[in-house]
């Protein structure tokens, strides 16, 4: 019965996605004489200053990105593992272990950044979403079937190696269609001069895979992807050693094994990363002439976030070379914040041309209640702390109850 199930939902998907494909080969309509920035929305009023709420959609993303990445290189990691003839020690089952826990992170820190991009580029993102709306709308639907995919390839002994290789390699090609989606939307909503293509075909499922920066931008992310994957499995495996006392066989096969992760784990972060430095430069030379001066010499935070991305990349490299994982962990971490700036400035002087016609769109400078969001952060900040207390009180219980319960048996039985 199971088994039927699992056949009725990859039916369903492939018929939605054929539904999907076909509208993008669909009879063109009438084409309609439309500008650009006719089709740009008019903005509304922020609730505060935009450069709080761009800091805050930095911060949040940034911590969103760690974990799309941790998820991302890890699957394509665990899938190489599982085709391999000689797998890492551990299993495709230790790989895919932590990954619903850390899909479910994933989600729930990145509807902050969301929201806070929706409320700064509202008359963009709400515009781009609508244009492409039959694969935005499928994002959801395809983040639940992987995560429920994740936990049936969790099952361990349950679960033949085979039947779990090709879960496996199902949960891949859905996330990098998930990152194929999301590369699309944030490209498109930078390129209101293709919006009036959607007169053409207006069926939601309007791509932005002609733009030439869409290629590098998605093997930028692609790369990074892996690049922390591997960083995070030697991260991870080193973890585990941390005081670990070598006694016995099983304690030395332990070692050995974790040592083994740990140096695969920091050789994929080297390739990949070498192969994001590549991709990072055709992306450069695919931007327009004016934003890529910006990061050579014309801009001057540009150009220090472009030296700061090359340094900290570089160091990072040599440090995972010299097998210094926290090193290199905190130098990706420093890299990847770089980056994320350097993205929105970008964004930024993308957007420039348009924010004539609609009242300084990209450009965080309108201000508005203040006061009320300083306020709705305080209660955020006061909520956030009784929260903590409150779990590490219920913590503390919890843990001593098995001591008490040791205490009165001890008791009775005296």
């Amino acid at each position: 019965m199971t088994r039927y199930l699992y056949y009725s939902i990859v039916v369903v998907l492939l018929g939605a996605l054929l539904y999907m494909a076909h509208g993008i080969y669909a009879p063109l309509a009438a084409s309609a004489s439309v500008s650009a920035t006719a089709l740009i929305p008019a903005p509304m009023q922020m609730p505060s200053s935009g450069y709080i709420l761009k800091t805050l959609l930095i911060i949040t993303f940034f911590v969103h990105f760690i974990l799309v990445n941790i998820v991302l290189g890890s699957a394509v990691l665990a899938t190489v593992n599982a085709f391999k003839k000689t797998p890492l020690p551990g299993g495709t089952a230790a790989d895919a272990a932590f990954m619903p826990d850390a899909l479910a992170l994933a989600v729930n820190f990145g509807v902050a950044p969301l929201l806070f991009a929706q409320v700064v580029y509202e008359s963009l993102l709400y515009s781009s979403s609508v244009l492409m709306a039959l694969w935005w709308l499928a994002v959801p639907l395809l983040v639940m079937f992987t995560y429920y995919a994740l936990y049936i390839s969790k099952g361990g002994s349950r679960q033949s190696n085979g039947w779990r290789r090709l879960l496996l390699l199902l949960i891949t090609l859905l996330l990098l269609f998930i990152a194929f989606i999301l590369v699309t939307n944030n490209t498109l909503m930078l390129r209101p001069d293709t919006w009036p293509e959607w007169f053409k075909k207006p069926g939601g499922n309007m791509l932005n895979t002609g733009d030439a920066v869409f290629a590098p931008r998605y093997l930028f992310v692609l790369f990074s992807a892996l690049a922390v994957g591997g960083l995070f499995m030697a991260a991870r495996s080193a973890w585990r050693l941390r005081g670990l006392a070598v006694n016995g066989a099983e304690a030395e096969r332990l070692v050995a094994g974790g040592n083994e992760r740990i140096k695969y784990g920091l050789h994929c972060y080297q390739l990949f990363l070498l192969l994001q430095f590549c991709a990072g430069l055709w992306l450069l030379f695919a931007l327009p002439q004016h934003i890529r001066a910006m990061f050579t010499g014309g801009g001057v935070w540009t150009t220090l976030a472009l030296a700061l991305a090359i340094t900290g990349g570089a160091c990072a490299i040599l440090a995972a070379r010299n097998g210094k994982v926290w090193a290199a962990v905190c130098l990706e971490f420093a890299v990847m914040l770089v980056l994320i700036v350097a993205r929105d400035m970008t964004r930024v002087a993308m957007l420039a041309p348009y924010a004539g016609a609609k009242e300084a769109l990209p450009l965080p400078v309108r201000h508005g209640q203040d006061a009320a969001f300083a306020f709705f952060l305080f209660c955020a900040v006061i909520g956030v702390t009784a929260l903590v207390w409150i779990l590490r009180v219920a913590m503390q219980a919890f843990n001593a109850q098995p001591h008490e319960r040791a205490k009165s048996s001890g008791g009775e039985g005296a």
